[in-house]
């Protein structure tokens, strides 16, 4: 019975760190690798699942199934936050005139600029199109040269062209960073 527990709880943790990493492969776009993905997934899913199902009146077997899907929801979200898979595109609102831009660039970033003005007088636009590992290191670098620099994070589902779309190396395996055509 305890190994039956175990094994269930420990399903339910690979299943849903599986389930996680399916929807970032697919919100990346990356459909097929996701579909792989689901295979084992399912298989998974369906085998716990008859654990539980196979003994309703053994509940142990069903608050193992509910905390592995708890567990498997935190692991899935570490592994996810680990991994850093794609790009940040990071948009940095400075006062002008502003060094950052040149400082960037001369650390490897790829950097955007166009002037705007702000409620405060001018202000210097910026943006800069990173791989997600690299996120913390540019927040850095923005921190220590622009403390009061307004920044915005967001995640370009796609891209195409551009200084990191010619200087980035691909992942083996991975998608070119473009856009994705009509049929996707």
């Amino acid at each position: 019975m305890w190994l039956d527990i175990l094994i269930i709880f420990g399903l339910q943790v690979v299943y849903v760190s599986l389930m996680t990493l399916r929807w970032l492969l697919i919100m990346k776009g990356n459909r097929y690798p996701a579909a792989a993905l689901s295979v084992a997934e399912v298989i998974i899913w369906v085998y716990a699942l008859g654990l539980v199902v196979s003994q309703l009146d053994d509940w142990p077997r069903l608050v193992a199934y509910a905390l592995g899907f708890a567990t498997g929801q935190l692991t899935g979200s570490k592994l996810e936050e680990l991994l850093a898979y794609g790009y940040t595109a990071v948009q940095v609102v400075t006062k002008s005139p502003t060094e950052l831009p040149r400082i960037l660039r001369e650390q490897g970033f790829g950097v955007t600029t166009w002037p705007a003005s702000g409620r405060d007088g001018h202000r210097e636009v910026i943006l800069v199109v990173v791989r997600r590992r690299w996120t913390n290191e540019l927040f850095r670098l923005i921190e220590a040269h622009e403390p009061g620099a307004f920044t915005v994070l967001m995640e370009p589902r796609s891209f195409r062209g551009g200084f990191l779309a010619r200087r980035v190396p691909l992942i083996p395996g991975s998608s070119p960073p473009i856009a994705p055509g009509p049929a996707a």
